[in-house]
């Protein structure tokens, strides 16, 4: 009875280990459909985008046409065409100083060579101030020479001398100033 009972035993459980491998091996099957069912709608994606790619006949643009008969006649084809054109070399003129216009000297087209007086501001102020400075100079210098000529003979104080010989640099050093100033005034090409 013993050995009955074994038997039975030894029997169940080996039934029972072929139904754990048997619904697993069914596990597996459906696993392996569902997988073979994504990837199938994965390469159909996949067929969808590289025909869209192809540039098959099934994609190709269709263009109308029209049958005519051939005769001779003439041919008119125009083009319109719209774009920007950019100078080789531009040109930025501004003075040095600012100031009204007096004269142009040149025209829209001109060639223009280096150094060439373009237009000229009005520099009025700046002319009276020049006048104003060589009168004040030449008195400057004549008071200058008359006191070097007399510290020479010593005769009045080193500091009159002095005074006048700086007041006499000081004049011209303005007159300087001043005739580059207006020199400004004239708008030149470079």
């Amino acid at each position: 009875m013993k050995y009955g009972i074994l038997a039975v035993l030894i029997f169940f459980m080996a039934s029972c280990s072929n139904q754990e491998t048997e619904q697993s091996v069914r596990d597996q099957i459906t696993a392996y459909r569902k997988e073979i069912s994504t990837l199938n709608q994965k390469i159909a994606e996949l067929e969808k985008k590289l025909k869209a790619m192809d540039p098959g006949e099934d994609n190709a643009e269709k263009i109308p046409v029209e049958v005519m008969k051939i005769s001779s006649g003439p041919f008119n084809h125009y083009i319109q065409v719209s774009g920007t054109a950019e100078a080789v070399k531009e040109a930025f003129i501004s003075p040095e100083v600012g100031g009204q216009i007096r004269e142009i000297y040149v025209k829209e087209g001109d060639y223009v060579e280096k150094g060439r007086l373009l237009a000229k501001l009005n520099s009025d102020i700046t002319e009276s101030s020049i006048a104003d400075l060589e009168s004040s100079l030449a008195l400057a210098t004549v008071v200058y020479e008359k006191q070097a000529r007399l510290w020479e003979k010593g005769i009045g104080s080193e500091i009159q001398y002095l005074n006048a010989k700086n007041n006499k640099e000081s004049l011209a050093q303005k007159l300087v100033t001043l005739k580059a100033q207006q020199d400004m005034a004239m708008v030149k090409s470079r």
